[in-house]
């Protein structure tokens, strides 16, 4: 369970698809499926990283990304954010899935 100094960190493997995926659609004919799609990630992005707008949700999910290891050892459906301690209320740094 979380303890106090525990914060949600979005998984790195899921902003990395979410990036490419936004990215993608960017990229993609414009047309009202793709466009849903793209509003989609990107808010899905928003949500994910604490921002309401798409740059700087774009930006969060980058610095994250340099600072996160990946996770290699899930297994299962994956979820959207793991636990970090920031040490002040665990004995040592741990990553928890929930």
């Amino acid at each position: 369970m979380p303890q106090e100094a525990d914060v949600l960190t979005p998984r790195p493997d899921v902003l990395s698809e979410l990036i490419s995926r936004y990215n993608a659609l960017g990229a993609a004919q414009a047309g009202p499926e793709t466009a849903r799609a793209r509003e989609d990630a990107a808010y899905t992005l928003c949500v994910l990283t604490g921002t309401r707008d798409i740059g700087a949700a774009l930006a969060r999910a980058r610095r994250l990304l340099a600072t996160t290891a990946p996770d290699t050892q899930r297994t299962g459906a994956p979820a959207p954010f793991v636990v970090v301690s920031t040490g002040a209320a665990a004995p040592e740094d741990t990553v928890v899935t929930v």
